[in-house]
């Protein structure tokens, strides 16, 4: 590194969450259907342990006609005061992303064979590389104005980008 005068590492959250359409209530086909997504956060941390607390989420939203992806900077889950499970997403939201932005998320859908294996997948093995576009996969006419679902959280990476300056 002695031809360069600095280099400086900045880390990336990547967030790696569920789609279960079985959830989606308005959809005609309930499916059992699974979708995983692969989103490396836009927000740059200056260390391994400050990009770990991260505590952003992804929810996809109906804005403007078309179903987007939206990154809120804040999670929060947990019992309410009457003992009811709650999730929500709050306060700034950080990035948006479109289907159309494909080269900024990854998404891969459980093999068709594995369809009435309700809750049993292996995410390394039983997925393959999916496209499906956002609005038709939500049914996006169907969809109130305020419609949004919540991605499912379920594991994380960190990844580490250097600039080096010359």
């Amino acid at each position: 590194m002695e031809n360069y005068k600095s280099y400086k590492t900045k880390y990336h959250y990547c967030y790696f969450g569920n789609i279960q359409m079985w959830e989606l209530t308005h959809l005609e086909s309930k499916s059992n259907r699974e979708y995983q997504i692969d989103v490396p956060l836009p927000i740059d941390y200056d260390s391994v342990e400050d990009a770990m607390n991260c505590n952003a989420t992804l929810v996809f939203r109906k804005d403007n006609g078309h179903i987007i992806l939206a990154v809120y900077e804040h999670f929060e889950q947990g019992l309410d005061e009457q003992g009811k499970w709650h999730e929500r997403a709050f306060g700034e939201i950080l990035d948006v992303i479109t289907w159309a932005q494909w080269w900024r998320y990854t998404m891969s859908i459980n093999k068709p064979e594995l369809v009435d294996i309700h809750h049993r997948s292996d995410a390394c093995g039983d997925f393959i590389p999916a496209a499906d576009n956002w609005d038709e996969l939500f049914e996006v006419e169907k969809l109130s104005h305020d419609w949004y679902y919540m991605v499912q959280g379920l594991a994380y990476s960190i990844i580490a980008n250097v600039n080096i300056q010359t």
